[in-house]
């Protein structure tokens, strides 16, 4: 029963962008806490609430001095120990290293995982190749955006029928892609947001002109 109210103590402590313990945490106005360094870098990238994307300003974050002196004291304690660069992370269930991905539940899991009847029949691959399988994919739609672009500013400038519907499908393209890039697992969806956000956004800005 400790043990689970410890753990469930560390969970709230923990920032969900660097999944280490809060340092200097703000809140949102959604009211979802993150460590000012974190956020701070995100919102140059994109500016909506990595769990709920909700729009926010940088001059909205408010300091939690409360939550910041809990995770203090629990450091001080023992109770969550910063993480070292590398760490892996561990499986809940069985303690081991989350070492593959299972690409049938698009979740990581680790050896033992796998050899259980809910993983037996799914297909895994390492971590380290989802997360280069799913950058690749977004790069690769981010290209075919990039393309459709010049494409539309070609057509308009000629003033073809057809830049209406390839407008729309390129819309319907870009929208995809931002939702893909948020259902990425998280061994990459950080990293992944990061680099497509600003790319896409930069398509947004061009699109909008073009309606």
């Amino acid at each position: 029963m400790a043990a689970a109210r410890v753990k469930k103590l560390q969970e709230a402590l923990t920032c969900s962008i660097c999944l280490d313990c809060f340092k200097e945490p703000v809140t949102l106005r959604c009211g979802h806490n993150f460590c000012r360094g974190c956020i701070t870098k995100c919102n140059e990238e994109s500016q909506a609430c990595p769990e709920c994307r909700e729009p926010f300003q940088g001059g909205e974050l408010q300091p939690n001095r409360q939550l910041r002196d809990v995770a203090e004291i629990t450091k001080e304690i023992g109770l969550h120990k910063e993480k070292e660069p590398g760490m892996e992370r561990v499986c809940e269930e069985h303690g081991e290293a989350l070492q593959l991905f299972c690409q049938e539940e698009e979740s990581p899991i680790c050896l033992v995982c796998q050899l259980s009847w809910e993983h037996k029949d799914h297909a895994a691959v390492t971590v380290e190749e989802a997360a280069k399988d799913y950058k690749d994919q977004i790069q690769t739609h981010l290209e075919v955006l990039r393309k459709q672009r010049k494409e539309i500013l070609t057509f308009k400038s000629s003033g073809v029928k057809e830049s209406q519907e390839l407008l729309v499908s390129v819309s319907i393209s870009h929208k995809q892609t931002c939702t893909g890039t948020l259902a990425t697992p998280w061994l990459c969806v950080n990293v992944a947001s990061c680099k497509s956000s600003k790319i896409t956004k930069l398509l947004s800005k061009e699109i909008s002109k073009l309606t």
